[in-house]
């Protein structure tokens, strides 16, 4: 499994000149072998419109000839108990990373089995299996 992080894309995107994030995303990096592609999410760390999100995950689902699909991989802030919106939102076939807030809750609530259990539970409320 090979995953496109994104920390190297910040500077390919300004107002006026670079290239579109959702062909960085959805696009370039599927082509260059990605089975996933993580990006930054709505509601997180880091400010992105939910279209923009919307378009990277239909253009790395989408068929092209004689290149595979590739998992959207969400980041950047997801809280556990945003999980099922999300899932609700880019479908049972996305990777999440869950991983600050789910240290956060495990502090704060038992640990992080504890947090990791309530992850689990909130993909299985919304029907994705854990």
């Amino acid at each position: 499994l090979l995953l496109a992080h994104p920390t190297w894309s910040g500077t390919l995107f300004a107002p006026g000149h670079g290239i579109a994030p959702e062909v960085v995303y959805g696009e370039l990096l599927r082509l260059l072998g990605a089975d996933g592609v993580i990006y930054v999410n709505p509601g997180g760390r880091f400010a992105v419109a939910e279209e923009l999100t919307l378009e990277v995950n239909r253009r790395l689902r989408r068929p092209w000839e004689g290149i595979r699909a590739a998992f959207p991989a969400p980041g950047g802030g997801i809280q556990v108990d945003t999980v099922p919106h999300w899932v609700e939102r880019y479908g049972p076939d996305t990777l999440f990373l869950v991983g600050g807030s789910l240290y956060q809750a495990g502090g704060r609530e038992g640990g992080l089995e504890m947090a990791t259990r309530r992850l689990m539970q909130a993909l299985a409320a919304a029907g994705r299996p854990a």
